[in-house]
């Protein structure tokens, strides 16, 4: 009940709620005594998740005890006190445990583990999960269904999104406009250095005549957009010479019968230069500090044969996590991999890495993810932009 829903959490945060387990009580008040708990989906966590195998059990602020996964993947709490179910009530019990470490040299070494800690139905009674009843002194067997929250995603280090009013909003010039402020949003990283790789943008056109062409993708140091982070270019310029992967594109000269006025996906990738279009490399977040981006584009014939138009402009998220090969060839299911396997999975619109154990990240390692679950980035779209024309 009230179990916190899947999210992404930084290597070695302390004190995180994983599960709350509601226990109820019939005929009389029942003492939890003991409860027996399991991880989940073994193929994507272990105990080592877990800061000394450990986790606590609360009863609101108060520990009431703890267990520990000494072995593999079942423990047995230690005794339990001062929990009391009410008869004919219910009580929520609260589990939480210490994240372990992403380093070198371990305890973890790799992110993307989805740590499932639940309530382990097929271990019951003195063994397992008992209560005694406060009248009888009758040992009361807990249920036999397991029970199982979503879950915690663990990385070394995570971005927050956000997204930020263009100036202008909702306007557009009748005519032609270069360098338009389509949309803007911040990049926060939290825990760590992230990596960005890939941003996607939808836009949209309500007529064949107003098109969009030459995105850029711009970055600055402060909120205000005055200060351009020039590691790329000295107008803080990310994807060299505009350069962008998409379908669908609103060109004078490259027209689909029937779908001039479909969404247009413009896909960016980081690029320094000296060969347009060639993208081998990560933007890079700093730790704690937040980053605030700006996406642009020529805006061309608005009104050029009809009345009132609109142009709409979003961010993309993804709706799933990845399911990764991670591209060295073994075939196997890996959860993280090279940004170039992200990028080949259905949801593969903004993809990122925590920068999980090495400071010189490249496109290459087996560190990269998508959006799935991204603070600030929902799993379709950001808030939508439109731009509407005078007349």
């Amino acid at each position: 009940t009230d179990s916190p829903g899947y999210a992404i959490i930084s290597a070695g945060t302390t004190g995180v709620t994983l599960a709350k387990i509601r226990f109820a009580a019939a005929n009389e008040d029942i003492d939890l005594k003991q409860v027996a708990l399991e991880i989940t989906s073994a193929a994507s966590n272990t105990p080592i998740n877990l800061a000394g195998r450990k986790v606590t059990l609360w009863d609101g602020s108060a520990q009431v005890g703890e267990a520990v996964f000494p072995t593999g993947d079942n423990a047995t709490s230690s005794a339990i006190t001062n929990f009391r179910i009410a008869r004919d009530g219910a009580k929520v019990l609260t589990i939480k445990g210490d994240i372990a470490a992403i380093s070198n040299s371990g305890p973890l070494t790799v992110s993307g583990d989805l740590l499932i800690v639940g309530y382990d139905g097929d271990n019951v009674g003195l063994n397992g999960t008992y209560g005694t009843g406060a009248a009888s002194g009758n040992t009361v067997n807990g249920g036999t269904t397991d029970r199982n929250p979503s879950g915690v995603r663990i990385m070394k280090a995570y971005p927050t999104l956000a997204k930020i009013s263009v100036p202008n909003s909702g306007a557009l010039t009748v005519g032609t406009q270069s360098g338009k402020s389509l949309y803007r949003f911040s990049v926060k990283a939290n825990g760590g250095d992230i990596a960005l790789y890939k941003w996607t943008f939808t836009m949209g056109s309500s007529s064949v005549q107003a098109t969009t062409s030459t995105y850029g993708l711009y970055v600055f140091t402060d909120s205000g957009f005055s200060t351009n982070d020039t590691a790329f270019t000295s107008d803080g310029l990310i994807n060299y010479g505009n350069c962008v992967n998409g379908t669908n594109y609103f060109t004078s000269v490259s027209r689909i019968p029937g779908l001039d006025d479909s969404p247009n996906e413009v896909q960016i990738y980081p690029d320094k230069g000296t060969v347009a279009c060639n993208a081998t490399t990560t933007y890079v977040v700093p730790a704690g500090i937040t980053r605030y981006f700006e996406f642009r584009g020529t805006v061309a014939n608005v009104e050029a044969a009809t009345g009132v138009e609109t142009i709409s402009a979003t961010m993309d998220g993804d709706a799933a996590y990845p399911i990764n090969t991670p591209g060295d060839g073994s075939g196997t299911i890996a959860l993280m991999a090279k940004a170039s396997s992200i990028d080949s999975d259905t949801n593969d619109d903004f993809i990122w890495s925590p920068v999980s154990t090495t400071s010189a990240n490249t496109i290459n390692d087996f560190d990269f993810t998508n959006s799935y679950s991204v603070t600030g980035l929902p799993g379709t779209t950001m808030t939508i932009e439109y731009f509407t024309s005078p007349n």
